[in-house]
């Protein structure tokens, strides 16, 4: 057994990776030789079996008419429409074989996916919403993927229950948003990350029950701020009206270029006042909220192992089970992503915190498992 941590090049990318001694340890438990490929490398192998927003021409199995499918032509999967999937000319036992023991499994599945038709964009109850795929009960959108029960959509992935949103991702009974992530019940959000029942907000992050703000973060319950700093109903107007003349100003006499190209250096001076706050270890809306303050209790406290540990056993009742869940997400993370050593392009410093919090979360994990 390897209780050594050992460096590796990647057979593809040719970059170094390190495999720890719990990972050792995982392989020999589950009887499978160390990788040869680095976290990335091997996280974007398993990733290529599915495609989620990438549509190709390719010639229907039943009709030979082009048809739009997630499966390309060089997959050499057959590809029906929605009516034929559900239609009753197809019955996909008519394809069923025998299985030969003699032969690799994983040779006869590859063989038979190719015979049996796939569904080309699997998708059902769409109202003019010709080129959108995984998605289900979506009315005049285009180009959404991973989306249901939408209305007036476009560019867009895993939207639910939303209305006249435009390039977002993951945004769920939200209205009239754009270019947002992780919104859940927003109106006329722009720009904005992981917010949850807010209006009116411009390049913000982390805020929740806000109204009318503007490259803030970590808000709760507030109103008419920008970049954190309070201002009245009427002091916030002026500010914003003072904010867009200039922006106008810059594109159009020409100095920021396009218009797009004001709203991008606007977009990354928020940013950098972003990630001057603190941010969330961990992204959930649901959180038990006891699990939150003990974690970030302990997240400010130096000794962090001992606090955990003092939190957990003077607290009655915590949901332990929710807390292991956690942890293993974090984990998990850890697993498709890589440790610090696989990220080439991390600031140095953020390797540093990153293998601490490794560190930190393999305790903590340890003493769970015996409380």
């Amino acid at each position: 057994m390897n209780q050594e941590s050992e460096n590796r090049i990647c057979q593809n990318c040719k970059k170094n990776f390190t495999i720890e001694p719990d990972d050792f340890r995982f392989y020999e438990k589950i009887k499978v030789p160390p990788p040869t490929f680095c976290p990335l490398c091997r996280a974007e192998r398993r990733a290529v079996f599915r495609n989620e927003r990438v549509l190709f021409k390719v010639e229907n199995a039943f009709t030979g008419k082009d048809i739009f499918s997630l499966y390309p032509k060089e997959g050499e999967n057959k590809s029906i429409t929605e009516k034929e999937w559900f239609g009753d000319n197809f019955d996909a036992t008519e394809y069923a074989c025998d299985y030969d023991f003699s032969r690799s499994f994983f040779e006869q599945f590859f063989e038979f996916k190719k015979k049996v038709p796939v569904f080309s964009l699997r998708v059902e109850f769409m109202v003019d919403s010709p080129y959108s795929a995984n998605a289900t009960a979506l009315k005049n959108s285009y180009l959404c993927f991973n989306s249901n029960n939408s209305e007036n959509c476009m560019y867009s992935n895993a939207i639910d229950f939303s209305k006249d949103c435009l390039d977002d991702s993951h945004v769920s009974h939200s209205e009239r948003c754009y270019e947002s992530f992780w919104l859940q019940n927003c109106y006329q959000c722009y720009f904005t990350i992981m917010s949850v029942e807010s209006r009116n907000l411009w390049f913000c992050r982390d805020c929740l029950g806000c109204n009318d703000c503007l490259g803030c973060i970590n808000l709760r319950k507030s109103s008419y701020c920008i970049f954190n700093k309070q201002y009245t109903k009427e002091e916030y107007r002026k500010e914003i009206e003072k904010i867009l003349f200039d922006m106008m100003i810059q594109f159009e006499t020409g100095k920021k270029g396009t218009l797009y190209s004001v709203i991008e250096v606007f977009r990354n001076q928020s940013t950098n006042k972003i990630y001057e706050h603190p941010q969330k270890v961990i992204e959930n809306f649901e959180n038990n909220s006891q699990i939150v303050n003990i974690l970030n209790s302990a997240m400010n406290n130096v000794d962090k192992e001992n606090t955990i540990k003092k939190l957990l056993l003077s607290s009655s009742g915590i949901n332990v089970a929710s807390l292991k869940k956690i942890l293993h997400d974090i984990q998990w993370h850890r697993d498709i992503v890589g440790n610090a050593t696989s990220h080439h392009s991390m600031n140095d410093l953020y390797k540093k915190e990153f293998k601490q919090a490794i560190k930190d979360i393999k305790k903590l994990k340890l003493f769970i498992e015996n409380t």
